[in-house]
Parts: C-alpha cells; sequence; structure tokens
C-alpha cells in the first residue's frame, strides 16, 4: 500500500524544546500506509522545510508580513520507509517544522502533525540533540506520565461499578468520556 501523509509522522530530538544551539540535531520521518502500518520501502517525496522568525527592526512604519529565515534541513531516504532529517541552528529560539508529502496526485500535503516546533538554547548539552540523548529520555519519560495519568482517570470515570446506572447524568457522563476519547483517538496514538 502507498505512504498517506495523514497516517506518517516524525518524531526525535529535532521536533523538541530546548536543544543545543550550533550542533546538528535530527530527527526521523516514518511513512505509513493507509492501515497505519509502517513502510517497507523508500522512494516517497518528502520535503522538509524549517523556518525561523526573524524578529522585526522596530522602525516606524514597519508594518510588513512576518519574515522568516529559512534553514536547510537534510533528509536522507533509508530506503525502508524511514527517512532521517538533520538541520542546524545556529541562533537561539523557536523554529517551526513542515514537512511535506507528495501524494499520488502530485500535490504536496502536511503529514500528521506538521507543523512542528522546536526551540535551541545555548545552554543545552551536544548530546541533547541525539535520537539517543538526554533530551529524548525525559520526554519519552513525560509523555509515558501523561498517558498513564490519562488512562487511570478514563478507567476512573468510565467504571461502572459503584456508580448508579439509573442516574441519567452519570450515565451520560461516561458516555461523554468514551466520545472525547474516540474522537481523539488520532491524537493518543500521536
Amino acid at each position: 500500500m502507498n505512504t498517506r501523509a495523514h497516517k506518517s509522522l516524525a518524531y526525535g530530538a529535532g521536533l523538541l524544546n530546548d536543544v543545543c544551539k550550533g550542533c546538528p540535531v535530527e530527527f526521523v520521518i516514518q511513512a505509513r500506509n493507509d492501515l497505519g502500518e509502517n513502510r517497507a520501502s523508500g522512494r516517497d517525496k518528502f520535503e522538509v522545510c524549517v523556518k525561523r522568525k526573524i524578529p522585526k527592526s522596530g522602525e516606524e512604519g514597519d508594518e510588513e508580513k512576518e519574515k522568516y529565515d529559512e534553514i536547510p534541513c537534510e533528509v536522507i531516504d533509508s530506503n525502508d520507509g524511514q527517512y532521517h532529517c538533520k538541520y542546524q541552528s545556529d541562533e537561539e529560539g523557536p523554529v517551526e517544522i513542515h514537512i511535506m508529502f507528495e501524494d499520488d496526485k502530485g500535490k504536496m500535503v502536511p503529514i500528521r502533525g506538521s507543523p512542528y516546533s522546536a526551540s535551541f538554547v545555548e545552554k543545552a548539552k551536544q548530546s541533547d540533540n541525539l535520537m539517543t540523548g538526554g533530551l529524548m529520555a525525559k520526554y519519552i519519560q513525560s509523555e509515558l506520565t501523561k498517558m498513564t495519568s490519562t488512562m487511570q482517570e478514563t478507567k476512573k470515570e468510565t467504571a461502572t461499578k459503584d456508580k448508579d446506572l439509573k442516574d441519567v447524568k452519570a450515565l451520560l457522563k461516561i458516555k461523554e468520556i468514551v466520545e472525547h476519547t474516540f474522537k481523539n483517538a488520532d491524537n493518543i496514538t500521536l
């Protein structure tokens, strides 16, 4: 099955806040098909545009549109459904990462979650920019804690054991939580 932008995703230190400025940072694009399965071949066309907002000059009459500085990003096709991306910001501050995929009709469309955001700071360690660095470990631990908390809260709210099932309000609350979970399933999975 072909790659689909709405199922593909990206992850890695290059998409996190507080990475080290002046050092290359990396992230991975994982191509996926309509079933959400990881693709096992390459040759898809992804374009990555990393932008940093240029501060306005502050001069009187300076009412132009926002200006952006584009940071080069190298995209390497691993021929296994993964695309390794590397870029570097020599300045502190936030950046936006737009990841586009060329679909079957030749149209460039954003992948799931795009645009991403990251930020660069001077105080970070160079090792934080690696896929195996401390920043990734902290991020993963934080996300696992959030997911565990969400699952526990959802389980508690949807449990019917000690609830009066003749109380319409209790049933409506359970229904609301189940609907919220289904509605946000894609974001939860992401």
